[in-house]
Parts: structure tokens; C-alpha cells; sequence
């Protein structure tokens, strides 16, 4: 089973995204003319599809989604043609291109383009925050706003930091960040960092939350695909890194067994703010 495939069996982040929306749509600010919208890092095109377009339809003339993985951008092409088939879809309008918004050309080409941009789930993945946010203000016209969502604290990324610092697996993990850092304040820290951009904030905030992923096995599998690091383990030794990733992140949530099921803690945050004009 790909990648894509997997990542589409979860919800766990189209709940978390779902949440934020139904809290926090209010504050999207939409102009008296049809705009142009973008969200980086779309994945599947779960959230995408599901949780952003039923909430945009009626204020979008077009809806750019964009990843940098070629394989997640064709599954959800492939889903939209699916949805689109379905008599209630039949208005699907959703463009999905293959991008790396950590690409200064590539952000160059889009300069001044949109209205919104949504990022969910996505800003912690990239060590360099600063100039990811930074990208998103070159995109949007004066007044444009963002929207994003980030993974502040999990197990898996505990585990990370403690297999790069100590024991057996510290030979292959690097000791640098492949993660966003955001101190233990981390709203006041994204807070400082988007204003000192060019941006004014309306919301940033963090809180602590838990979840319940079913089959966590295969879930904890499509995040460590996303770890560069893996290919420094040699081949005889994965399936014992991955079952050791498995059981520190088992000692951190709470397991309720049936289907491999975990009870996650994490801590999440979001940052609603707008582009100065």
C-alpha cells in the first residue's frame, strides 16, 4: 500500500483541522470580490477537499493546492476525480499543483497572487519557519491572510529528539532540528516571529489535546517515511528502529489495544493574521 494510501486511511488530522475551522472561520476576512487561494502542503487533498473548499466555495474564484510530493499530489487528483463523479461534487474546483514553498523561485513565480493562504499541519515539518511564513507573505496581495495550523509537540517528535541525543540510535539520527522550534511558549514565539515579518496578528494561541488514532502502527509509518534521516539506518536494522519508535510513543499516550489504537497527547497551535497593506 503507497504512501498516499495510507496517509488517507487517518483522520487524525482532518479532525484537528475540522475543530480549528468550525472555531475559528469567523475570522477569515473575505473581500467583496471572488479571490484567489492557496494552501501549501495539501497532501492528499483530504483537508483540502473536505474541511477548506466547503468552507471557501462561495467567496473563491480560484483554489490553488500545492505539495511538494509528486505522489501525494497525483492521489489527490485521482480522489478529486472520484468526488467529482459524485452528483453533490459535480462543482468541485480545486487545482492541484506540485510545489515546494520553500523554494524562492518557485514563491517568486506566485509573488502577489492570493488572498488567503492556508497551511494545516504543515509548518512544523519545516526547520526554518522564518522563511516559510516569510514565502507567504511574498504570495499574498496587501491585506492578504493567512491561515495556519501547526504540530507543536507529539510523541513522535519526543522520540526524534531522544534517538538523535542518546543510545544505540544517535549513530544514524542527526542532532539537528527537522522540525520547527517553538520554545516553551510557543504561541508568543510564532506570535513575535509572524508580526516581526509584516504581519498583524488577529489570533496565535497553543493548547494541549489528545486524540484517538486507530491502527497507530500504520499511521506512525507514513510520518517516519517523511524522515530524510531513515536511509543512514541500514536496511537489517529499520523494522528494530521503527518497533523502538513505536513503543517510546506507546509510553507516552495512553494504549487502548483492540487494533493497535493509542490515545495521543499532543499540543497544537494556530495563527490567524494579515499581510500589512
Amino acid at each position: 500500500m503507497s504512501y498516499p494510501s495510507l496517509w488517507h486511511k487517518t483522520d487524525f488530522t482532518t479532525k484537528i483541522a475540522a475543530s480549528y475551522f468550525q472555531r475559528y472561520n469567523h475570522l477569515l476576512k473575505w473581500k467583496n470580490y471572488k479571490e484567489n487561494v492557496l494552501e501549501v502542503g495539501c497532501a492528499d487533498g483530504s483537508i483540502t477537499r473536505d474541511i477548506i473548499y466547503p468552507h471557501i466555495k462561495d467567496h473563491t474564484a480560484k483554489f490553488l493546492a500545492v505539495d511538494k510530493s509528486e505522489e501525494m499530489i497525483e492521489f489527490a487528483k485521482q480522489e478529486e476525480m472520484i468526488e467529482f463523479a459524485k452528483q453533490d461534487n459535480r462543482n468541485l474546483k480545486i487545482d492541484y499543483q506540485v510545489m515546494d514553498a520553500m523554494d524562492p523561485v518557485q514563491v517568486e513565480r506566485k509573488k502577489g497572487q492570493f488572498d488567503h493562504i492556508f497551511s494545516l499541519l504543515v509548518a512544523h515539518w519545516i526547520p526554518d519557519n522564518r522563511k516559510f511564513v516569510n514565502g507567504f507573505r511574498k504570495m499574498l496581495k496587501p491585506n492578504g491572510q493567512i491561515f495556519m495550523t501547526i504540530m507543536v509537540d507529539t510523541p513522535m517528535q519526543q522520540t526524534f529528539y531522544k534517538h538523535a541525543s542518546t543510545g544505540s540510535w544517535s549513530k544514524y539520527v542527526p542532532n539537528e532540528n527537522i522540525f520547527g522550534e517553538y520554545t516553551d511558549n510557543p504561541a508568543k514565539y510564532f506570535r513575535n516571529l509572524v508580526t516581526d515579518i509584516g504581519f498583524k496578528v488577529e489570533l496565535c494561541e497553543s493548547e494541549k489535546r489528545s486524540e484517538v488514532i486507530e491502527e497507530f502502527p500504520d499511521f506512525l509509518k507514513v510520518i517516519l517515511s517523511f524522515y530524510k534521516y531513515l536511509n543512514r539506518i541500514p536496511p537489517h536494522l529499520q523494522e528494530a528502529y521503527f518497533q523502538d519508535h513505536l513503543r517510546s510513543c506507546y509510553e507516552q499516550g495512553t494504549y487502548l489495544g483492540g487494533k493497535d489504537n493509542l490515545d495521543m497527547p499532543y499540543e497544537t497551535m494556530i495563527c490567524v493574521a494579515s499581510k500589512a497593506a
